[in-house]
């Protein structure tokens, strides 16, 4: 009896040993999903998703980075508005700190504006007309003032001989290439003026207003009596904004010229709309359709450069 109980008391001894490691594992894992869930470290999963999707922009499964780019961003906004227990005590706290928060951004943006001499002082490139200069997804800033670009007075306006063209070759990202005939120059006067780099990029308010904002680099002023407009193009573009439909553009719809890029934060506002873009069409029942939202556009399979 006393060997059958020594043995029975021996099975219910644990062995003597290290300490089992599934306590710290699972304080890892907790600490980890606290940080990825709670202030800053919530806003660090839609950045990591920016740069996996810079480099993979044209990479066929590419449309499901930004939808999750955009789902972790609609998490971090409902989790920012959710009120901690605190909050639900006292409410007028959380409308305190908004409305001090909106009042901050207010003050900052009127200052910017004033500083930049623009009613506009930031945009976000969201497409590729301006590579390999500008990408899509980059944040730019803005100045007003003058617009670098000659000037050439007129007397009638311009036909299609007067705009000069070059061999050119897009070089697409697999590999292959293309020849395509591109604006070299435009003659106005007796002079002809290439289509250079250095002149200024600008953002204007395009007419129709169908295209919205475009940015693009100024090519030149015509000047006819007291009138200027600017004929603008963008650097991976074949042709001239004002040959595919864009009337030339007057001084007041120029937002300004470009200052300062920063890369791949403008995604945020790119995938934002993509993503009410994508619901939107989720009602087609076409999942490929919707996905499609947020796909490249046109144009950024390629980089157009003169011969």
């Amino acid at each position: 009896m006393k060997r059958r109980n020594r043995q029975r008391s021996s099975k219910n001894v644990e062995p003597e040993g290290k300490p089992s490691a599934s306590p710290k594992r699972n304080a890892f894992v907790s600490k980890a999903v606290k940080f990825f869930s709670q202030g800053w470290g919530a806003y660090t999963i839609p950045l990591l998703l920016i740069l996996l999707y810079y480099p993979l922009e044209l990479a066929p499964y590419s449309a499901v980075l930004g939808l999750l780019c955009f789902l972790s961003m609609v998490y971090i906004i409902v989790a920012d508005m959710k009120p901690t227990k605190a909050e639900t005590k006292n409410v007028s706290a959380p409308l305190w700190e908004l409305a001090k928060t909106l009042a901050i951004a207010l003050c900052a943006w009127v200052i910017i504006c004033i500083i930049l001499q623009t009613a506009k002082p930031m945009n976000v490139v969201t497409s590729c007309s301006m590579l390999p200069v500008l990408h899509r997804g980059d944040l730019v800033f803005l100045q007003g003032g003058q617009i670098n670009a000659p000037t050439a007075q007129i007397s009638s306006s311009l036909k299609a001989s007067d705009v000069s063209y070059v061999n050119c070759t897009a070089s697409f990202y697999n590999g292959s290439t293309a020849k395509m005939p591109c604006v070299s120059s435009v003659r106005a006067g007796s002079s002809d003026y290439p289509a250079r780099t250095q002149n200024d990029i600008i953002i204007y308010d395009a007419e129709p207003t169908a295209y919205g904002a475009i940015i693009h680099r100024s090519v030149l002023w015509l000047s006819a009596g007291n009138q200027s407009f600017l004929l603008t193009k963008g650097d991976n573009n074949a042709i001239l904004d004002q040959q595919s439909g864009i009337s030339p553009v007057t001084a007041d719809r120029i937002n300004g010229k470009v200052i300062l890029t920063i890369p791949a934060i403008g995604y945020l506002k790119v995938f934002l709309f993509a993503g009410f873009d994508f619901i939107l069409r989720l009602p087609t029942g076409d999942v490929t359709y919707a996905m499609s939202a947020f796909d490249a556009p046109a144009g950024c399979n390629y980089v157009l450069s003169a011969n």
